[in-house]
């Protein structure tokens, strides 16, 4: 079905191929550019876009609530991102001009209330390494390896 729809995917500067669709269970990511020509059908009811292109692109889009003027508009339920706000893509935060620390704040106060609870316990020093590397080493490693993170949020996690 994928190979018939005529999507064409998107391409960024440094990638070999062109990346189409990137699928994991039931979450399915479509990438789609300005001139793409295509014939699939998407689960409105669950579909979010992030325009990606120049600033006038991602406003114009915001605007029509068109990919390219020439289609007709996208219902209405279907999320558009704006700039600054981050979806959810596997588990990583994406979007245009986000805000990284609005991304990690979360995943920071889940470390603080893991370390304060297990901090109750008394834990001698082979016991905190061990939490550490449990609690702490499996809450960032995902999206720190997915993401990236910010120099000021590794300092902070570092002292």
């Amino acid at each position: 079905m994928l190979r018939k729809s005529g999507l064409t995917g998107f391409k960024a500067k440094e990638m070999v191929y062109c990346i189409v669709v990137t699928m994991f269970a039931d979450d399915t990511t479509v990438y789609l550019t300005e001139n793409g020509k295509f014939s699939a059908k998407f689960n409105t009811e669950d579909t979010e876009i992030i325009p990606i292109g120049s600033k006038e692109y991602r406003e114009n889009i915001l605007v029509t609530c068109k990919i390219k003027d020439s289609q007709e508009c996208l219902p209405d339920n279907i999320e558009i991102a704006k700039d600054g706000k981050a979806m959810r893509i596997l588990g990583v935060w994406v979007g245009n001009d986000t805000d990284e620390h609005a991304i990690w704040s979360p995943i920071l106060n889940k470390i603080k209330n893991a370390l304060q609870r297990w901090e109750k316990w008394h834990p001698t020093i082979e016991g905190h390494k061990i939490i550490i590397q449990c609690t702490v080493g499996s809450m960032l490693q995902y999206l720190m390896t997915a993401q990236g993170m910010p120099k000021d949020i590794e300092d902070l996690l570092t002292k």
